[in-house]
């Protein structure tokens, strides 16, 4: 029997004869599968005979059955199977042709699924929801799991990146026609990037490249790259470590394809983190990719140009004295915002500028972060500054970027967001809230409040960067928020974002109850019932003031909000360590490790007065506790309710 090796995209005479055949007979009755394959086979070897002596047409035998419906399908599918993916949409005609004539043909699930896929390329998810679902109800099969595929393809553009993952794990291993498979594995893939699930990415990414028929092996090449284009910098690094490791535990056990899958997709995110280097020069990443290097892997005049760029990195990290360091995260808006605020929060609680002039205080140390691949390099820098303990990560990527370093630098980070897939390791402080959690509480305060119809103002909702559509118009859906009968809105970006939305809404009777996230908490003069998330402290006002409290908006003029107590808390959390630091400069490389090692130990057991938690520190663990729970806001002068 001939071994034909062909796949939608590969169109030369001998795969497009073999479709043919199995097209023509994939339905014959009374046969079963392998004989089917087999007289495919024996009508292949003859069909190509009369091919080389002039013949043009294939002897097929009658097929029984309603054969309108039959040829119909077939002359579908062939042309499907040939055409590239871009070119499917001129089908279209002839797939709702064959759904009007055969709606109860078994063959119809397939045309739908057909249609369910120019659909989603076009964009149109409700519509291909609708095709997919109804190919999901019916029996299991191939078929209904590639409408499964077509489904998670649908929830991922949806931004519903856990139910779309939810379909496609099960997946795994189970699909066998090899196009649809390498789309399976691009959607896998996609979804664990998109959930910020890297290790796992680069993990689907290698059983992927392993996995794609010869014949299509070029195109996962292109997608597989294209993802790696789109991964962050630390993540490629710890991709890189990875898939290092993996070649050293298990690589010698390995089928010669994998390791030669391994090894391509290894040199292929180096290659990838090599340009970002140079691109950016950024000479720790080149020293980074230079300790890492294998000697085997050519490139010399790439080689010579990082170990040209590693050597201005010389500065190495040292301890200078009492010093925090902080990441200025400036990529965008938001990030600049909050950065301001954590600055402006622990520059207060340190007393400083006024306590500078004392040789036993603590110094604030800063760099920025201009883009996401920057934050490793600030770090780096301040830790070549003198900082002992340092404090980055407002936002999920800065997040994900500083642990990175923490744990590979091993010198202890202070982070303050918390994104739900980020696990910290020994030098990794969790401040920022669960997300997790706050989202909960808001849950069952909705429940508790009545409201019946919600609407969401930042992350998840309208956007906070909403521009009217002309002069004069609303930022805002006020009309779809009336339409609705919107009865509370809940606003999770920052306080100028919530009063400018709540403004909107009163002015346009839009009569709803206000409830404030943690970036709005800081309590907005708006009309209306008004609701806050609150956690420790915060927000001031939501319970009695403390002489330090009110001293402190005495004497800035207006409670701190939720970054400024971030920044308080990670000051004073990071001075109690550091009081008992030398205040001498150590550049030996072993007291520094010490002294890293000890703010490390230091974080874990260290306690102060803390604003955003109830806790007085990390109490041992990498992520200070906290609890939730959603307050009304005082009315202006009426102190607590």
């Amino acid at each position: 029997m001939p071994v034909i090796e062909c796949s939608r995209r590969k169109r030369n005479d001998r795969c497009s004869l073999w479709r043919r055949i199995r097209t023509k007979i994939g339905r014959l009755p009374r046969l079963s599968k392998r004989e089917r394959t087999v007289f495919a086979a024996a009508l292949f070897v003859t069909a190509s005979c009369h091919s080389h002596s002039g013949a043009s047409v294939v002897p097929v035998p009658a097929l029984a059955g309603d054969e309108s419906s039959q040829e119909a399908f077939h002359r579908i599918e062939a042309r499907w199977v040939d055409a590239a993916p871009e070119l499917r949409a001129a089908l279209e005609p002839e797939l709702r042709t064959f759904l009007t004539r055969f709606p109860n043909d078994d063959r119809a699930r397939t045309v739908e699924l057909h249609l369910a896929w120019l659909e989603l390329e076009r964009g149109h998810t409700a519509q291909a929801d609708v095709l997919a679902n109804d190919v999901r109800r019916g029996p299991p099969g191939a078929v209904h799991d590639f409408a499964d595929v077509a489904f998670a393809a649908i929830l991922r553009r949806e931004g519903r990146f856990a139910e779309a993952l939810a379909l496609l794990e099960p997946l795994r291993g189970k699909i066998v026609d090899s196009d649809d498979r390498a789309v399976h594995s691009e959607e896998l893939v996609r979804t664990l990037v998109a959930l910020r699930k890297f290790d796992d990415a680069i993990v689907a990414m290698l059983d992927w490249a392993d996995q794609a028929p010869t014949s299509d092996r070029e195109n996962a090449v292109a997608s597989i790259q294209s993802l790696i284009r789109e991964t962050p910098t630390p993540a490629l690094e710890a991709g890189l470590a990875a898939l290092a490791e993996q070649d050293r535990e298990g690589g010698a056990g390995d089928h010669s394809t994998r390791s030669e899958a391994r090894r391509w997709l290894y040199e292929a995110v180096r290659t990838r983190l090599e340009r970002v280097a140079l691109a950016d020069r950024d000479p720790e990443l080149a020293r980074r990719l230079m300790e890492s290097r294998r000697m085997n892997l050519g490139h010399e005049d790439v080689e010579q140009a990082l170990s040209e760029l590693a050597d201005e990195s010389s500065v190495a990290p040292r301890v200078a004295g009492r010093a925090i360091g902080v990441v200025l995260d400036v990529t965008d808006d938001a990030a600049k915002r909050r950065s301001a605020e954590v600055v402006a929060g622990m520059t207060r609680a340190l007393g400083l500028p006024a306590s500078a002039s004392r040789p036993e205080s603590v110094r604030l140390v800063t760099r920025d972060a201009d883009e996401r691949s920057d934050v490793d390099r600030a770090l780096a820098g301040l830790a070549g500054d003198g900082a002992s303990i340092l404090v980055a990560g407002v936002s999920d990527d800065s997040a994900v970027a500083a642990s990175v370093f923490a744990e590979r630098a091993h010198i202890p980070v202070i982070v303050l967001a918390r994104p739900p897939n980020l696990v910290p390791g020994s030098f990794t402080f969790l401040l920022g809230e669960n997300v997790l959690d706050a989202e909960k509480t808001l849950e069952q305060a909705l429940v508790s409040l009545g409201s019946r119809s919600t609407a969401r103002v930042g992350p998840g909702g309208a956007p906070c960067a909403a521009v009217p559509e002309s002069a004069g118009a609303p930022r805002f859906p006020l009309r779809k928020w009336k339409q609705e009968s919107v009865d509370t809105l809940v606003f999770l970006g920052d306080a100028e974002c919530a009063r400018d939305a709540a403004l909107e809404a009163a002015s346009a009777g839009v009569a709803a109850k206000l409830l404030f996230g943690l970036d709005a908490g800081a309590l907005v003069d708006v009309p209306g019932v008004k609701f806050v998330l609150s956690a420790g402290r915060f927000p001031f006002g939501s319970a009695p003031l403390s002489d330090e409290e009110a001293a402190w908006v005495k004497r800035w003029g207006s409670p701190p909000s939720w970054y400024e107590i971030l920044g308080h808390d990670a000051a004073v959390l990071g001075s109690s360590v550091l009081a008992s630091f030398p205040l001498a400069r150590i550049d030996d490389r072993t007291l520094v490790n010490g002294l890293h090692q000890r703010a490390r130990d230091g974080l874990f057991v260290a306690h102060a007065t803390l604003w955003s938690t109830l806790a007085a520190g990390f109490a041992g663990k990498p992520a200070v506790e906290r609890e939730f729970r959603v307050v009304p806001v005082p009315r202006a002068g009426s102190g607590p309710e």
